[in-house]
Order: structure tokens, then C-alpha cells, then sequence
């Protein structure tokens, strides 16, 4: 039997390994564990999301530094409300 599992950290908990034993119940098992890194895209997948978003009713508009503004203020961690800059086309 083998079983992919695609979590995030957080869901490596208790709960999650009362299951496996639950699942796997009397079998010795391998685990394999591996980091994704969602900084790496193929280009392929790049274009499929920029599709997309080309796709979507939905859409962002900066103008002047607030672009700029609100991503220094993304990467000190601050919480930034950006619904105001939302375009939702007809």
C-alpha cells in the first residue's frame, strides 16, 4: 500500500499521526519526506498562472509609489488591506 500525503507544516500534528497509524495499522513503513519550495515554478506553470490572472474578473490597480509602498510594508510583515486597489471588471 502507499499513500502521497502534500501537507504544510502545521499539519504535521498529533491528529495527523493518530491517522497514519490508523491507515498503516500492523505494516512497517518508509517515510520519505521532502520540502517543496514554492519558489521554484516551471516556466510552463509561470505562464498558466499569468493566464489566468489574465482570465480573472478580478484585478489590482496601483498608481504612483503605492505599489511600492505596500510591498516594503508586505516584506516587514506589516498586514496590508489592499482591497481598495481591487477592480472587478464588468
Amino acid at each position: 500500500m502507499e499513500a502521497t500525503y502534500y501537507l504544510d507544516e502545521s499539519e504535521l500534528d498529533y491528529k495527523f499521526f493518530k491517522s497514519l497509524k490508523s491507515t498503516f495499522k500492523g505494516k512497517r513503513l518508509t517515510l520519505n519526506l521532502k520540502a517543496e519550495s514554492p519558489d521554484k515554478m516551471t516556466v510552463s506553470a509561470f505562464e498558466q498562472k499569468i493566464q489566468q490572472r489574465q482570465n480573472s474578473p478580478v484585478s489590482y490597480l496601483f498608481e504612483g509609489d503605492s505599489f511600492d509602498d505596500i510591498t516594503s510594508q508586505l516584506l516587514k510583515g506589516e498586514s496590508v488591506d489592499i482591497e481598495k486597489y481591487k477592480k472587478v471588471k464588468p
